[in-house]
């Protein structure tokens, strides 16, 4: 099975540890790079997935290492936070739970 790593925001972290994968917080988007490097370095993960409004913050050295890994794998997925700042964190949501489910769910408050 693959040993997956999750970098995300502390708002998402704990819906994501629920699914028994390694969680990584980042408080500081300046630390993404320094962490995906040791964790490349570290060999432990086939994948690992990372909040996409952090691409633009990953140094140009550690992103090139990014391109060139084959394992592991590197997974930019939209957060909830930049869904919501878009006004979709009902559709985010609802799709995840679509993917994640296999049927539609209505949300409403």
């Amino acid at each position: 099975m693959a040993k997956i790593a999750i970098i995300t925001d502390p708002d998402s972290a704990p819906g994501f540890e629920l699914t028994g994968v390694d969680v990584y917080e980042i408080k500081d988007m300046d630390m993404v790079g320094t962490l995906i490097g040791e964790l490349i370095k570290s060999k432990r993960y086939d994948v690992i997935i990372y909040n996409e409004e952090y691409s633009i913050r990953i140094p140009r050295e550690i992103n090139e290492l990014m391109e060139r890994s084959i394992i592991p794998v590197f997974v930019a997925i939209p957060s909830v936070r930049t869904s919501a700042e878009k006004g979709r964190e009902r559709e985010y949501i609802a799709e995840l739970l679509h993917r994640a489910l296999g049927f539609y769910i209505k949300l409403s408050r």
